[in-house]
């Protein structure tokens, strides 16, 4: 049998906001039942996100990465990954597609100001020293 990804989510409580609430109320029988339907039914958002692509350049803003050609091997490695699916595929080819395009800026000789630049996970833990 067929294994299908989910597109929508249950929501056991629906609400409905006033905006769609206004479209119910001017809507016809067909268009009232959808309005319903969305509310109950929400759509399970897939967006690309660019996490391997800030990981990488922020590894070369800090000096982890040493230069570009580097840079470009990590997106080239991003390529090369296997993805189950085509989304993931596309979303490893943005990223990939990302870090190129930052590679060919900064052989521009991007001057950034100085500044100290730390890695996320310093971050994290600072932030939560600050929190206590």
């Amino acid at each position: 049998m067929f294994q299908t990804k989910k597109t929508h989510r249950l929501v056991k409580n629906p609400q409905i906001s006033c905006r769609y609430l206004a479209d119910y109320m001017a809507a016809s029988d067909v268009k009232r039942r959808s309005i319903i339907a969305g509310c109950k039914f929400q759509p399970i958002a897939r967006v690309v996100q660019h996490n391997d692509a800030k990981l990488q350049i922020g590894r070369f803003l800090r000096g982890d990465i040493s230069d570009l050609n580097a840079l470009r091997s990590e997106a080239q490695k991003l390529r090369d990954r296997m993805a189950d699916e085509d989304f993931d595929r596309d979303v490893l080819d943005h990223n990939a597609d990302y870090i190129e395009r930052f590679a060919e800026i900064a052989e521009a000789d991007v001057d950034l100001p100085d500044a100290e630049r730390i890695s996320p996970a310093a971050a994290q833990r600072s932030k939560s020293m600050v929190s206590r």
